[in-house]
């Protein structure tokens, strides 16, 4: 009997679609997460100078490109990271409205944190599988 190689390269085939796409949005949560990290970074700045104005629309150009983002991450990630950020980033843009500025880098630096790892806790890893 001769094996049917077309099973065994159906198999390949779709290991390599799997392992390929894994990559592929791996590379995506890695390159957004670093855009969103940058403007948060600005935001950040803007807050310790005490640039209100610029601070508020730094933070409305975020939001703005966060909400595509999110939609993609859904796919993704775990919807709780997603509701973290999306919790801090509203506690942020109240606070920075009531110009709170002890408050606002509190609640920045935490957002930060949780946005840098996301990329990390979806990465696959042996420490991540078991």
């Amino acid at each position: 009997m001769k094996p049917k190689w077309s099973g065994y390269l159906s198999v390949l085939v779709i290991l390599a679609l799997i392992a390929g796409s894994g990559i592929l949005s791996q590379l995506y949560l890695e390159r957004t997460a670093a855009e969103m990290l940058a403007r948060l970074e600005t935001i950040k700045i803007d807050i310790e100078q005490n640039n209100w104005e610029a601070s508020l629309a730094n933070y409305t150009a975020f939001h703005k490109s966060w909400h595509p983002v999110r939609e993609n991450w859904v796919l993704f990630i775990d919807h709780n990271q997603i509701n973290n950020v999306e919790s801090r980033l509203a506690r942020l843009g109240e606070q920075l409205k009531a110009r709170l500025q002890s408050e606002a880098l509190a609640e920045l630096s935490e957002t930060i944190l949780l946005l840098q790892r996301i990329p990390e806790s979806e990465r696959l890893t042996w420490r991540n599988i078991l």
